[in-house]
C-alpha cells in the first residue's frame, strides 16, 4: 500500500479508512485490492469527463504516463512510438498544459499522475 501511493497520506488514509469500514479483521490484498477498486469506481465519472476535456494527444498522453507509473523519458522515441503519440513537440504541448492544471507532475524520478486513483483508473483503461 505504502509504495503503490508512495507515502501520499491522502491517498493511503482514504484507502486505511475504507479498509476500517469492512468487517473484518484483516487487511490482505484481496480487501485492499477491492477497496482501491471502489475508490477509484468512486471517481469514474469525474475521471471521464476530465479525459474528454482534452485534445487526443493530452488524454493518450495521460494514458501513457498512468500506464507507467512513472515516465522519465517523455520525449523518447521508444515512448512515443510505444503510445502511438505524436511528434515530440505535440507531447511538449500536451505535457505542459497536464502540468499546469496539476493533472500531471514531475517527481525526481520523472512525470507522475497527481491523483493515484485516477492513475490506477487510467491504466485499466484500454
Amino acid at each position: 500500500m505504502y509504495d503503490e501511493f508512495e507515502g501520499h497520506t491522502r491517498y493511503m488514509q482514504a484507502l486505511i479508512n475504507r479498509l476500517y469500514g469492512y468487517d473484518t479483521d484483516i487487511a490482505d490484498k484481496t480487501f485492499t485490492n477491492r477497496a482501491i477498486q471502489e475508490l477509484t469506481d468512486e471517481g469514474v465519472y469525474g475521471y471521464q469527463n476530465l479525459i474528454a476535456a482534452y485534445s487526443g494527444v493530452a488524454a493518450k498522453l495521460m494514458k501513457a504516463i498512468a500506464k507507467e507509473g512513472t515516465v522519465a523519458e517523455i520525449n523518447s522515441g521508444k515512448f512515443i512510438s510505444k503510445y502511438k503519440l505524436k511528434a515530440a513537440s505535440s507531447v511538449n504541448t500536451a505535457l505542459a498544459k497536464l502540468i499546469d492544471r496539476e493533472i500531471a507532475y514531475k517527481s525526481a524520478k520523472g512525470y507522475m499522475i497527481y491523483d493515484r486513483f485516477m492513475s490506477i483508473w487510467l491504466r485499466r483503461q484500454p
